[in-house]
């Protein structure tokens, strides 16, 4: 049913404009008069023969006043080689066409020292890109696309455009951010912003970025940021994406959070007509639950079960919750419309809960930055039961557990938007003791000649329900499929043996698969060793990078993984028990080897306790978890009687086996069939 929306709404949001209709979307004049003029500086070109592109100049000059925003943009650029006409050779602007108007008024060639206009729209289209309808997101958004016809390699082309309009929903909300030193090859790089009379405008910076020229113009704040060749360091990769890495100038209208928050919260207000849609839901819900907690928890259970994830967010609607009524009658709505369905539904049934804004990304480190409008990319339900909070998203598939074992979400903050006034709080998180439990028991006695292999695999909270989620869409033998495509690459005689067995716990809030494989071959003829791998383990630690940064790495946050390898082997078995712990400000690890009735046992576990490591301990760090990861790989070396049965093992646990070494690069795939997000949207729209 899912994709057969996907594809109607495809069909309908999705058809291309005709090219004699682009101008109803799309106007042809002068460059605002607003603008100011700015030369193409001189230069060398030989000095950067090695290049592809050149950019002699780019200019952004931007402009807000109390009711619209405007982005004005002009760029030269020298196209060196046939790779930069193909990267040029297309203008393409997108625009939300519920509040945003495009103008063109520069497509220009220089070729021989003649000037080409290139501004023919006759090959233009206008359509609607939606690129994230398969996430159920429908934004509205549209695409102006136009080929530029004839353009060579030696050609210089010059483009100049304004995209004009701000979303209803804002108000006199803005948020200008301006990142400088690029790593591209920019010549002159000017950016001025313009500020209304009466606009309000409160500015930080990041990173040192150059200070502006100030200046006043017809009442008109003016910033001028003009470099004539602004340096491009190699900036650090893998951030997490609260970091500001690059210098950074930000301005708003908003002096606090609390002020972006009283922005948004009479939109979440419950009206009595809000409270007659839902009479009905309430009146069942506190038929069958008395206590605040259960009834909370029921309440979240119906609108999961009940609403279906579609985004429909086109101007307005990217900030403005549709009213419960509607979103009942449709059976479907985005974060803002499940939200305010819920925050009605506890209204109903006596349990305070407020609105909460967050960023699915950042978890909180959004508010490092400046206050403004665009930082949140969600919007959820935070319930006070008996002073304590209880975060609930209503955009996720149906949760295993009760109010106090479901997953809670990994974000650290919130802006909480009350009765009391709308404040940044920190957020509670779930703590599991153990969130992935792997148990690998491998029998190399029972049957000569095969290793009989099980599998248990228990998940807590949101792995559970993602898991819980996935067997329900691809059925018990499409789960069971993904296992044995993933784990023969580990194991190439793999052999399924019997069916998935699987179990849900819904007050604890786990799941747990149950497998039973085979993996013949192992004879004197053949294979004379079975090489292992804790590969949820090393799914979860970051691929060895060495070296210094000045900023943090990011970590996958959070984890928490206990995996254990059994081997049933005999009494002629001989090995060094070992323990081995590693711990630092961002992950513990830790490894036990122990040895008891002939069964041998490994014990891993892996918990992050950060979302970085810090740009101080990375070299450090890495060097420990490519230790650690070296660890993770074992090698049961086996020795045969003259009958062929297995006579007598060795523990060899090291990844030094060059064999199994070449197996370091290859993919957890596993991971990405069991921990896809469980939410049914990725984005609210911020613009």
């Amino acid at each position: 049913m899912k994709f057969w929306w996907v594809t109607v709404m495809a069909v309908i949001l999705a058809h291309p404009v005709r090219a004699q209709d682009v101008a109803d979307y799309v106007r042809v004049e002068p460059r605002p008069d607003w603008t100011m003029p700015f030369d193409i500086p001189d230069f060398d070109p030989a000095d950067d023969a090695d290049r592809q592109k050149i950019f002699p100049l780019v200019d952004y000059q931007n402009r807000f006043s109390l009711t619209t925003d405007e982005y004005s943009t002009r760029y030269v650029v020298d196209l060196l080689t046939p790779a930069a006409v193909e990267d040029e050779g297309t203008i393409s602007l997108d625009f939300d066409p519920a509040y945003q108007t495009v103008s063109l008024h520069t497509v220009q060639i220089m070729r021989d020292g003649q000037s080409i206009d290139a501004m023919d729209l006759a090959e233009a289209m206008v359509f609607r890109t939606e690129t994230d309808r398969r996430q159920m997101i429908f934004n509205g958004t549209m695409t102006f696309t136009l080929p530029i016809l004839d353009l060579r390699v030696g050609d210089r082309l010059e483009i100049a455009y304004t995209k004009a309009g701000r979303n209803p929903a804002i108000g006199m909300g803005y948020l200008s951010r301006e990142t400088f030193a690029t790593t591209t090859e920019i010549k002159r790089s000017v950016y001025r912003i313009s500020f209304g009379p009466g606009v309000p405008i409160e500015t930080q910076t990041f990173n040192d970025p150059v200070d502006p020229q100030r200046s006043v113009e017809n009442g008109w704040t003016v910033f001028l940021w003009d470099a004539p060749d602004p340096k491009a360091p190699d900036y650090d990769r893998d951030t997490p994406d609260w970091t500001y890495t690059r210098p950074t100038f930000e301005a708003s209208n908003f002096g606090s959070w609390s002020e972006v928050g009283e922005l948004f919260k009479p939109y979440y207000d419950v009206s009595d007509a809000d409270r007659e849609a839902v009479r009905n839901i309430v009146a069942d819900i506190a038929a069958d639950h008395a206590e605040p907690k259960a009834r909370a928890k029921a309440a979240l259970d119906w609108v999961q079960t009940h609403i279906r994830y579609v985004g429909l967010e086109i101007g307005e609607g990217g900030f403005v919750p549709r009213p419960p009524a509607r979103v009942l009658r449709r059976r479907f709505g985005d974060c803002k419309d499940v939200t305010f369905l819920l925050l009605t539904l506890l209204d109903g049934l006596d349990v305070s809960a407020d609105p909460v804004l967050v960023n699915l990304d950042e978890r909180g480190g959004e508010f490092k930055g400046l206050a403004n409008p665009y930082a949140f990319d969600h919007i959820m339900v935070v319930a006070d039961v008996n002073d304590a909070l209880y975060p609930m998203d209503a955009t996720r598939n149906p949760q295993l557990g009760t109010l106090d074992t479901m997953e809670k979400g990994d974000i650290e903050f919130g802006l909480r938007m009350s009765v009391d006034g709308s404040v940044v709080t920190r957020l509670p998180q779930s703590d599991y003791d153990v969130r992935e439990l792997i148990t690998e028991r491998f029998d190399l006695i029972a049957e000569p000649g095969t290793i009989l292999y099980d599998l248990t695999y228990r998940e807590y909270g949101e792995d559970a329900d993602v898991t819980l989620a996935w067997i329900v869409r691809e059925g018990e033998e499409g789960v069971h499929e993904s296992f044995v495509r993933y784990l023969a690459d580990i194991y190439p005689t793999l052999e399924k043996e019997g069916d998935l067995a699987w179990t849900s716990n819904d007050a604890e809030a786990w799941t747990e698969l149950k497998m039973r494989f085979r993996l013949p071959g192992y004879t004197s003829d053949d294979r004379r060793s079975l090489n292992t791998r804790a590969f949820q383990l090393l799914a979860a630690t970051p691929n060895f990078e060495g070296g210094t940064r000045v900023a943090p790495f990011a970590l996958e946050h959070p984890r928490h993984i206990h995996q254990i390898r059994e081997y049933v082997v005999n009494d002629d078995y001989d090995f060094d028990a070992r323990t081995r712990t590693v711990e630092t400000d961002s992950f513990r690890f830790s490894y036990d080897e122990t040895y008891e009735n002939a069964l041998f046992r490994e014990d891993y576990r892996w918990q992050s306790k950060l979302d970085h490591i810090k740009a101080k301990d990375f070299e450090d760090d890495m060097a420990k978890i490519d230790k650690l990861q070296d660890w993770s790989y074992s090698t049961i070396n086996l020795s045969f009687d003259e009958e062929g049965g297995v006579s007598a093992t060795s523990m060899s646990a090291s990844a030094l086996w060059l064999g199994w070494l070449v197996l370091i690069g290859f993919p957890i795939a596993i991971v990405s069939l069991i921990r896809r997000s469980n939410r049914r949207e990725r984005a609210v729209s911020v613009d």
